[in-house]
């Protein structure tokens, strides 16, 4: 079955993924961040759904936290 992510979104994440990797390296910072980690969690073929439900992530909560696994709906009934 082929992932319901949206393209575009993934498009979006990976220019994002790609500019805080070049800020951190024009710094110089020894950033806590694993860039290559997260540009091969992008290629998953669950990236970008709930891990719980199954819904499409919003790209809005990506940005925010690149690492979220679950939507905001599970993410409350968790808590």
């Amino acid at each position: 079955m082929a992932n319901r992510f949206p393209s575009e979104y993934r498009e979006t994440l990976e220019r994002l993924i790609e500019q805080m990797s070049e800020e951190a390296r024009l710094q110089g910072l020894q950033a806590p961040v694993d860039y290559a980690a997260l540009r091969a969690r992008l290629r998953e073929a669950d990236f970008g759904l709930c891990r719980r439900c199954g819904a499409v992530l919003s790209l809005a909560r990506l940005v925010r936290n690149l690492s979220v696994t679950l939507c905001q709906q599970c993410e409350d009934a968790r808590r």
